[in-house]
């Protein structure tokens, strides 16, 4: 397509002027007071010009309205030259770009480096040098209920089937350090009062604290099996045992409690666990309660305040999920040292560049096609009003299509340049945060616990040390305009 580069606008509008004897606004139906505030686009198909100008059609965007817009072309004069015609359509319905290109220029010089040096910065000399450091002993003790009270149901399936199956995925993402444990209270005899006796005293240590197992761990879980009374009292006051019996088991201890209801055996969890957290100020108490009524709420409630956790009322199995997600979230801030975090910033920041990116290519590609859809419908109304014949109708059409060509090819490659910065940038950071985590004695395997994200690149021929996780996009491939 042969580009054509048309006169300014300023000769356009002298020339119009002399023509008409007045301006495109006032021909536009628009007060003479707005017209000192009307700035029109640059009258060019070069989109390089036109990305850079400010000046926005009387009638574009939001302010289309086809009545004003076809009174005002009523108003042009015959024999207008193909370059006149465009530039009075332009002043009509001409888009403004240069917000576009602002957002290009921006995203295309990322600060990925800064994070890096940043967090660098705020970690010497201590965070940064822990790559050899050993981690605080972290203790995981779960605490199932598996009184009576979990064969209720909730979506379908029952209480004790949706816990142990949260439970599961909630013990497999535990960081590696952690040791854990799982006692279950009220296993045995009814949840009938007169036969609640022998689970008032039955709280059983399924899994010895230790080293995740899955498939010990996962016998364990699955031999629950709802029967018996509520001794959760009980049960809060033996996981100090499974804490100060194991050889070892000392720093900080979290207790997750899973319950149907507050104790039915006459115990006091609240005390309980005020004596439990006397016993060891670092032992952390959370409590997530299945459905419970108000008065086992205001007691779980007032368990987890006493030891210093959270209480996470749930009433369906996405609430479950949901809790034990935060819980999860909690222990890997826990644990997180200075190369998960650098890395994690990295990473959000990049994600975060890709959707502004995306979005501003789509947006920009949006508005062209409006605009072209707009000018040449207006010229088609020229035509039908036989304010020009056919051939300044086929010049002037392609005057717009080499607009919307041009206009389309050039966001396309914006993006494309500008998603090739953001890549290999981050790259580059990646491989520098690598770096520094190696040369202080980290491990690289410490980086699969950190991201599951993955992503080709536009090279293909580009391997990343160290398996380092990329972030999901489509391909920075783009239909050329047609």
């Amino acid at each position: 397509m042969k580009r054509k580069t048309i006169r300014g606008w300023a000769a356009v509008l002298a020339c119009s002027m002399l023509l008409s004897g007045c301006s495109y606004l006032s021909l536009a139906g628009e007060p003479d007071k707005k017209e000192a505030d009307f700035k029109p686009p640059i009258s060019s198909t070069d989109a390089k010009l036109i990305v850079r100008d400010h000046g926005q059609g009387l009638y574009a965007s939001k302010r289309y309205n086809v009545q004003k817009l076809r009174a005002a072309l009523q108003t042009f004069p015959k024999n207008l030259k193909a370059e006149e015609i465009y530039g009075r359509l332009l002043a009509l319905l001409g888009e403004n770009y240069a917000e576009y290109e602002e957002q290009f220029t921006k995203l295309e010089n990322p600060q990925y480096k800064a994070t890096l040096l940043r967090l660098k910065s705020e970690a010497e000399p201590t965070a940064l040098k822990d790559a050899t450091k050993p981690k605080m002993k972290e203790n995981v003790v779960i605490l199932l209920d598996a009184s009576g009270m979990m064969a209720g149901m909730m979506n379908g399936e029952s209480k004790m089937a949706l816990a142990r199956q949260a439970i599961k995925q909630f013990a497999a993402k535990l960081p590696k350090e952690t040791k854990v444990a799982l006692l279950l209270y009220g296993q045995t005899g009814s949840e009938q009062t007169k036969n609640q006796a022998p689970s008032c005293g039955n709280v059983e240590t399924a899994y010895q604290l230790s080293a995740y197992d899955a498939n010990r761990f996962d016998q364990a879980l699955n031999g629950a099996q709802p029967a018996g009374g509520i001794p959760l009292a009980l049960a809060i006051k033996q996981t100090a045992r499974a804490f100060s019996e194991k050889p070892g088991a000392t720093g900080k201890n979290r207790i997750y409690i899973v319950s149907g209801g507050s104790d039915t055996c006459g115990g006091n969890p609240v005390a309980e666990v005020k004596q439990l957290h006397k016993f060891n100020p670092q032992t952390i108490v959370n409590i997530i309660g299945l459905s419970l009524d108000e008065k086992s709420r205001q007691t779980l409630d007032s368990a987890a305040i006493a030891g210093g956790g959270t209480f996470v009322p749930v009433m369906d199995e996405q609430g479950l999920k949901e809790a034990f997600s935060r819980f999860a979230g909690e222990l890997d801030a826990e644990n997180e040292n200075w190369y998960t975090k650098t890395l994690q910033a990295i990473n959000q920041q990049y994600t975060s560049d890709n959707q502004k990116l995306d979005e501003t290519y789509q947006s920009m590609d949006a508005r062209v096609t409006l605009e072209d859809r707009h000018l040449n419908e207006a010229l088609d109304d020229l035509y039908r009003m036989k304010k020009i014949d056919l051939n300044h109708w086929r010049d002037t059409g392609d005057l717009l299509d080499e607009r919307w060509y041009n206009l389309r090819t050039y966001a396309k490659q914006r993006y494309s340049d500008v998603g090739g910065k953001l890549d290999q940038e981050w790259v580059a950071q990646n491989d520098e945060v690598n770096r520094l985590w190696v040369e202080n004695g980290g491990e690289i395997a410490e980086l699969k616990r950190i991201s599951h994200m993955t992503v080709s690149l536009p090279n293909p021929k580009l391997n990343l040390r160290y398996g380092t996780p990329i972030i999901a996009r489509m391909p920075r491939v783009i239909r050329s305009p047609e």
